[in-house]
């Protein structure tokens, strides 16, 4: 029986290796830029096109593995312990991500460093990571995937900032506080495997049955706790944002577009998948949950209220989008503070599926706002990448007054990307925040958190009018103040590549957002048979049209899966 088990697991191993191909061409590329570096080769140029191809193989690799869907019924459901999940949200989420990665690229196109290679080969490790952590299935996996984005981050912050004091100060401090966080991360992942004995999520989620209630409810809840303070760094939550404003003011422009998108997105789907863990498990403690819950609610309000007041009083722009961002994570925290309601509320999605078999996150909308965000906060900052000319890029908010007469195509894609921030209609921000306030109205009336979920949206609301007065300054200096100096010349450069590519993204999501919202729908919902006999026999199980299959042992070694108690 072991020798067939070893054999099944070969065969699952090979198959996942199938499925991160795109992550090791980027790591390949990676590598490649690392041995030109050794070799004393620093032409921009070739460094330029080792990024740019490793970045769109590894998209054209991605793309055939989408499926057009994934129609999950009892004889296909991924009954795997494999350490990757083949769910929609992985296919969804990797081809956006090295779209996204693209899209960085045109910022450190103006990076001028003596150590490109190294930079660049950075960058790609950690558009690598944030893919992983979009398909991991595994704590370990999780764990590496996210030290993936945080390990090359202090060598990109520190290269271009290593003879300035202010740089280094920034680099310190972001490399403390990211040790921190991973601390309280692995203490967390180590109540979850020393309660349960395993690592892999689908495992965690069979065996919370018997850990999620009883003595070992306040066990689990230390866990979740931990695990979510630990992203609270990558996310930029309270009270672990203090870094972001030092490190936004002191950090290239591009190093700034990096950490206001990358570290984002990949804390929120991590908390995404650890969170699933609650409500996919049909006897978790409701003590559990409600105060989870709470903790969710608080940690809510205060980002977006700190984030929002510490913005009022900034005048340096780039503290300002630090700031603005922490807000956002606020704003985008609401949607994992929705997520548990599908453990006791069945929200009906036609997706042929069976209401006995699946259960939904109702929190499509954090999807679609991150992609959202990411829009409207990278056009900010190519537009102030396309003033800086041969001068410094603005720096001020009185370094804009009177951008409509030096810049007039520039201070109207601005207007747009402020109005969007703000939130208001025919923009992917009013649509972001609608459908996050729509999830915490939608919560039933006789649902213990009620009450709670609508003062959060009055206290959203109340954000957002808070946040419209910083954004309304600027836009108030670029059209009511005449200009300083003269306009300078900016012709069609990658920037403008950048800005042009925003403005679609923040206009088409608010104009027309019907297809990404049903792809962001489907991505998050996720197969879990809830009947008892959940790794009964061995199948082999076609997850796309392709030959890729993933078996499962009947009875697996109690090593591999502890019973339960």
């Amino acid at each position: 029986m072991l020798t067939s088990f070893t054999r099944l697991m070969e065969t699952t191993l090979n198959n996942s290796f199938a499925m991160i191909i795109p992550e090791i061409i980027l790591l390949a590329f990676a590598c490649v830029l690392i041995l030109v570096s050794c070799f004393g080769v620093q032409k921009k140029t070739l460094v330029d096109v080792l990024t740019i191809l490793g970045l769109l193989f590894a998209l054209l690799v991605s793309l055939p593995m989408i499926p057009t869907r994934l129609v999950y019924t009892e004889s296909n459901i991924p009954k795997t312990f494999s350490i990757l999940q083949f769910d929609f949200l992985g296919f969804f989420l990797a081809p956006t991500i090295y779209l996204l990665g693209l899209l960085l690229w045109l910022f450190i196109y103006y990076e001028k460093t003596a150590h490109a290679a190294e930079y660049q080969s950075g960058f790609l490790v950690m558009i690598a990571g944030v893919s992983l952590v979009s398909r991991a299935n595994d704590l370990v996996l999780l764990w590496l995937a996210l030290e993936m984005l945080s390990i090359p981050t202090y060598i990109m912050l520190y290269l271009p900032s290593r003879h300035r004091k202010t740089g280094q100060e920034a680099t310190i401090k972001y490399f403390v506080l990211s040790i921190l966080s991973s601390a309280f991360l692995l203490f967390g992942f180590s109540y979850l495997y020393g309660m349960t004995g395993a690592t892999n999520l689908q495992s965690i989620t069979y065996l919370m049955e018997s850990y999620g209630s009883g003595d070992y409810a306040n066990l689990m809840l230390i866990s979740l706790v931990m695990i979510v303070a630990g992203l609270g760094f990558r996310i930029t939550a309270f009270p672990f944002h203090f870094y972001a404003p030092d490190v936004y003011q002191t950090a290239p422009i591009s190093m700034v577009a990096i950490l206001s998108t990358l570290p984002k997105i990949a804390g929120f789907v991590a908390l995404i998948r650890i969170l699933g863990l609650i409500h996919l498990s049909p006897d978790m403690s409701p003590a559990l949950i409600h105060s989870l819950l709470i903790f969710l609610w608080v940690l809510c309000a205060i980002t977006m209220t700190v984030g929002n007041m510490l913005a009022l009083r900034q005048e340096n722009l780039r503290r300002l989008i630090a700031y603005s961002g922490v807000a956002h994570s606020g704003y985008m925290l609401l949607g994992i503070c929705t997520q548990p309601l599908a453990h006791g509320v069945n929200i009906p999605i036609s997706l042929d599926l069976a209401d006995n078999q699946f259960l939904f996150f109702p929190t499509p909308s954090i999807l679609f706002y991150m992609i959202a965000y990411s829009g409207m906060t990278l056009g900010f900052l190519a537009v102030l990448l396309s003033l800086k000319g041969d001068e410094q890029i603005p720096e001020r908010i009185d370094d804009l007054s009177g951008l409509h007469e030096t810049h007039p195509y520039l201070a109207f894609a601005m207007l747009i990307f402020l109005l969007s921030l703000i939130g208001l209609p025919l923009t992917s921000g009013f649509m972001g925040k609608f459908m996050l306030i729509y999830d915490l109205l939608s919560a039933p009336n006789d649902h213990q958190m009620s009450g709670w979920y609508q003062t959060l949206a009055v206290v959203t609301v109340l954000n957002a009018a808070v946040a419209a007065y910083y954004y309304l300054k600027i836009i108030g200096v670029m059209y009511l103040r005449n200009s300083f100096q003269k306009g300078l010349k900016t012709g069609f450069t990658f920037a403008s590549c950048a800005i042009l590519f925003c403005t679609i993204i923040t206009l088409g999501l608010g104009i027309y957002p019907s297809p990404v919202i049903s792809l962001t729908k489907e991505a998050m919902v996720t197969p879990v048979n809830s009947s008892r006999d959940f790794i009964s026999s061995i199948k082999e199980i076609p997850i796309l049209d392709k030959n890729i299959f993933i078996p499962v042992p009947n009875n697996p070694p109690p090593n591999m899966l502890p019973k339960k108690k």
